[in-house]
């Protein structure tokens, strides 16, 4: 597959560094750090797969890594109790720091209310990441686009509900039920319509990426 689409070896050797901060139990004192670990793990996955869909416009790179790091995002935000349960913790130890939660201590129940106010930062950054990887479906194909749509989708309401749970967001984990996925699949194609004027006036030609994108 590599040698066929032609994907960087970049890529691999970042998502191996970002496999080696879990291993290293690494922590992130701003969100930019976080970022940088969350394009390592993710975003890198978003731009092999530009490769494979063949993606030939190299601006679609950047939108492809933004919507890896919305979904890990969103995924530390949902997760951040379990996690912190196995010693592994993800928020920016400044908001921490600010909102008066122990480092080693955010799994205890007296810090949820505080707790629920930083995964909201977190969710408007994931927010911000989202709109991003999202006009970059305009550089997908049709059919790959839909599907990334729906995937975009499905995971923005699992941080939706994250914030609406609010310190209730731990008790049970957070999942989106099959009529609002069948909702979101209907949400996703609308997504997708809107990139037709722009697929009208550049047509979708397979071709292999020369450029290699890099987190910066």
């Amino acid at each position: 597959l590599v040698r066929r689409y032609q994907i960087p070896s970049h890529y691999a050797m970042e998502l191996i560094a970002g496999m080696q901060m879990d291993v290293r139990k690494e922590r992130y004192w701003t969100v930019d750090e976080l970022s940088l670990y969350a394009y390592r793990v993710a975003g890198t996955v978003g731009l092999m797969m530009s490769h494979l869909m063949g993606v030939s416009d190299a601006a679609a790179l950047g939108n492809a890594a933004d919507l890896g790091i919305a979904m890990q995002f969103t995924n530390i935000a949902r997760d951040v109790v379990e996690d912190a349960r196995n010693r592994r913790v993800y928020l920016p130890l400044n908001w921490l720091d600010e909102a008066g939660i122990p480092e080693t201590q955010v799994d205890d129940p007296r810090y949820r209310a505080k707790l629920a106010q930083v995964t909201a930062l977190l969710l408007d950054e994931a927010d911000r990441y989202y709109r991003s990887g999202f006009a970059g479906l305009k550089y997908l194909p049709l059919r790959c686009a839909f599907a990334v749509a729906v995937a975009g989708r499905v995971y923005g309401e699992i941080g939706k509900r994250v914030r609406a749970r609010g310190l209730h967001a731990w008790d049970t984990r957070t999942v989106v039920p099959t009529w609002k996925k069948l909702w979101l699949v209907v949400v996703g194609a609308g997504d997708v319509l809107t990139t037709i004027p722009h697929r009208i006036a550049h047509p979708f030609r397979a071709a292999a990426l020369q450029t290699v994108w890099r987190h910066t």
